[in-house]
């Protein structure tokens, strides 16, 4: 809404948005542009490619004293999304952004979901790998074209973008330093809010540029990049206009992985090997579960009633480092016989006895299932299989980065500082809430 005042002959409505062109190399959005009830500018097309800003010119005949009305549709022959990152009016007298009563002055930002696999550099075949969860935007800046981040367990992950985003190739090192080829095709874009991306790795920061030598406010930056991994701790990366920056996270203290206390409580385990022993994965003050490996080990939960598992954690055993798992597949099942595959994991490395890791369910779906069943395909190298503590959760810890450092680069210009402090409460931060127990 606007306050126009009786001195004003016309005024100016600036835009900058965007029309996707992810699904639709040719898409289009058809625009109209409604003032006070009454169409001003009717079926405007806007073919899709990079952001750009548009100018129309409202005339005095379309405006009233006092708050006028604006709004902006896409029509339903549209073939593609369009995102409205800023939109203001101006003119003889009159200025201000433009609001809505009940919506935010821009679209709702969006995050990228891909569908990813890993290669290992001596094989040929491609496996399935968790999703990757990726937004980064700052004042409607363009998408990213190449893309680094290091996470908490000292893995490294870089990835240069297809155009339009489409998909993205690149490489994985591990935190034991093997290296994977890395790959994803885009599967659908999802609100980067409480009920979209469906992760708790995102980050809103209110931020400072450094020219001058005096620091100045500049726009937010939102960050979220989930590859199903360990927190990110930093990013670097250079945008489709030239641009490029790097940041590193500052956290409030260690990291959180979800306590025991908060739990999915089973009422019947069930293992390959010995039954009773694989109990003591419930229990910090008993034993480890140990199984002969052979052609692979599995357990199994039984749940008192349907959960949605999100999140689970597993402890390394006291001793044997080579008999930790290194590869396994987390499922789901309403019958105990029918499985659902949920998440899958590969290369994954213990550095230390009683390590405690935490794992994001890649799947997302929310899906309750009644029984779950974890199966190792790998160990470290020995033919047994140990494991002192295995944890089913139906919520995800929020990670708690407080701000960042680092520099960024505009098209044409030299480097300068770049710093952020987090922007909202740590439980507005959330998009899922906190961990849930299930009964």
């Amino acid at each position: 809404m606007l306050d126009v005042p009786a001195a004003s002959d016309r005024v100016r409505l600036m835009l900058s948005l965007l029309v996707s062109s992810l699904l639709d190399p040719l898409g289009y959005a058809v625009v109209d542009v409604i003032v006070n009830g009454l169409d001003v500018v009717p079926n405007f097309v806007i073919p899709s490619g990079a952001p750009q800003d548009l100018v129309f010119s409202i005339p005095a005949r379309f405006l009233v004293l006092g708050m006028n009305t604006v709004r902006i549709r896409n029509r339903e022959e549209a073939r593609s999304a369009l995102w409205l990152y800023r939109a203001r009016m101006d003119g003889a007298g009159a200025s201000g952004d433009m609001r809505h009563p009940a919506e935010p002055p821009a679209a709702t930002p969006v995050a990228f979901v891909f569908r990813t696999e890993r290669r290992e550099t001596d094989s040929t075949v491609w496996r399935p790998a968790p999703p990757l969860v990726l937004h980064l935007e700052r004042n409607g800046s363009t998408p990213p074209a190449d893309l680094s981040w290091r996470s908490g367990d000292g893995a490294e992950t870089s990835i240069v973008m297809q155009p339009a985003m489409a998909s993205f190739l690149g490489f994985q090192r591990a935190p034991d330093g093997s290296p994977t080829e890395y790959r994803g095709v885009l599967e659908r874009s999802s609100a980067f809010g409480p009920v979209g991306a469906g992760t708790d790795a995102a980050h809103r920061f209110r931020t400072e540029e450094r020219r001058d030598g005096e620091w100045r406010p500049a726009a937010e930056l939102r960050l979220l990049i989930d590859d199903g991994g360990a927190p990110v701790e930093r990013v670097t990366w250079s945008d489709q206009a030239g641009g490029s920056g790097w940041v590193s996270l500052a956290f409030s203290g260690e990291r959180p992985v979800a306590d025991d206390e908060e739990a999915v409580r089973p009422v019947a385990v069930t293992a390959s090997g010995d039954c009773a022993i694989a109990v003591n994965l419930l229990d910090d003050s008993a034993g480890d579960w140990l199984s002969r490996y052979a052609d692979g080990a599995w357990v199994q939960f039984a749940l008192k009633r349907p959960a949605a598992v999100r999140y689970y954690a597993l402890v390394s055993a006291a001793d044997a480092p080579d008999r930790d798992p290194r590869d396994w597949t987390l499922k789901g099942s309403h019958d105990g016989r029918h499985w659902a595959t949920l998440d899958r994991r590969s290369r994954e490395v213990f550095a230390d006895r009683h390590q405690r890791r935490g794992f994001t369910v890649a799947s997302g779906t929310g899906a309750e299932y009644a029984h779950y069943r974890l199966e190792i395909t790998r160990t470290a190298g020995a033919p047994y299989l140990q494991l002192s503590r295995l944890s089913l959760f139906t919520g995800v810890p929020t990670p708690p980065a407080e701000g960042f450092t680092g520099f960024l680069r505009n098209p044409g210009e030299p480097p300068h500082g770049f710093r952020g402090t987090s922007s909202v409460a740590e439980d507005q931060n959330r998009l899922v809430g906190p961990v849930r127990t299930a009964r």
